[in-house]
């Protein structure tokens, strides 16, 4: 069955403020691997509300969410969310960024754990979605920092 979307995108958006906006969405441009940090720009400006992002800006992106600056990455992870649940290519980038195979990397868990409870709920139902839905597999290691930060253990 799946996340039905209209419940999933009203919890969403409850719980990610749209301000305030980060005034630097991208990693230095050295960390972006190739990346384009000039694109992101472009398609991500500053001042512009995560749920204002056109959905071509983020099917195009689909695979940078994890270049983002900090900042930018909690800001824009509910337009990535949202969007995962209708482009697949979008939905296994995001659930990539979230949940990497590897163990979880001090780095990627202080990102992470700016999200609120209630934003880590649901990235919590997303991640269950893709293990349900879509049979992708994500480790103990993601599993238990993301039932800790969402405080559903």
């Amino acid at each position: 069955m799946g996340l039905d979307y209209k419940s999933y995108e009203v919890l969403v958006s409850q719980s990610f403020p749209l301000d305030p906006r980060p005034q630097s969405i991208v990693k230095r441009s050295g960390d972006c691997h190739g990346i384009d940090a000039m694109d992101l720009m472009r398609d991500f400006p500053v001042g512009t509300p995560w749920n204002q992002v056109p959905t071509e800006a983020l099917d195009l992106n689909c695979y940078s969410l994890s270049f983002f600056s900090d900042e930018g990455f909690s800001y824009y992870l509910p337009s990535f969310l949202l969007r995962s649940l209708l482009n697949n290519e979008v939905y296994q980038f995001t659930v990539f960024s979230l949940a990497p195979e590897a163990p979880l990397e001090q780095r990627h868990k202080s990102r992470l754990s700016r999200l609120s409870a209630l934003q880590a709920k649901c990235v919590m139902m997303l991640l269950d979605d893709s293990e349900n839905e879509k049979g992708y597999r994500h480790s103990l290691d993601v599993k238990y920092f993301w039932n800790d930060l969402s405080g559903i253990l």
